[in-house]
């Protein structure tokens, strides 16, 4: 609605649907889980139990909720023990290094902030299918030189952070 309207330029979301929107994919991603290096509860690997048991912290912006990490595990007729949800992705490394919690992110993501944060890095114990990042924007921006000079700056960084 809001690039219907004009109140917003552009959008990046992984699926966005509607008329006269035009898309771009920015790249693919997969998930990964992180804890803290020191967290006790995590070893060399993550089995199914494990996940489940150890507290989650998932981010969400309405504090409600499930992903498709809770789908996937559904399929195993499990469910993760959700302690803490946060608004904002940005608070969660501090969060996992302080607590014996673990999150299931973005890899792009969570490669970032283990270069800021002391984190380790397992795949999920169970199948979370890749994603896809795509950028939107309206038919009404599409001949816009700023908005076109924006959308192509957005590809620019990404595909500088895929190198």
């Amino acid at each position: 609605e809001k690039l219907r309207t004009g109140r917003t330029d552009l959008i990046i979301t992984t699926d966005l649907s509607g008329p006269g929107l035009y898309q771009q994919q920015l790249f693919e991603d997969s998930y990964v889980t992180l804890v803290g290096r020191t967290n006790p509860l995590v070893k060399e690997s993550l089995r199914l139990e494990q996940f489940c048991q150890i507290p989650h912290v998932l981010f969400s912006l309405e504090g409600k909720g499930s992903s498709n990490v809770d789908i996937a595990l559904a399929k195993h007729s499990a469910k993760r023990n959700i302690v803490l949800r946060v608004p904002h992705v940005s608070v969660i490394p501090q969060v996992l290094e302080q607590n014996h919690y673990l999150a299931t992110l973005p890899a792009r993501l969570a490669t970032a902030y283990m270069q800021r944060y002391d984190l380790k890095i397992f795949q999920p114990p169970v199948d979370l299918a890749p994603f896809t990042v795509y950028q939107y924007w309206h038919a009404r921006q599409h001949h816009d030189p700023a908005c076109a000079w924006l959308r192509s700056q957005l590809k620019e960084q990404v595909f500088a952070i895929s190198e």
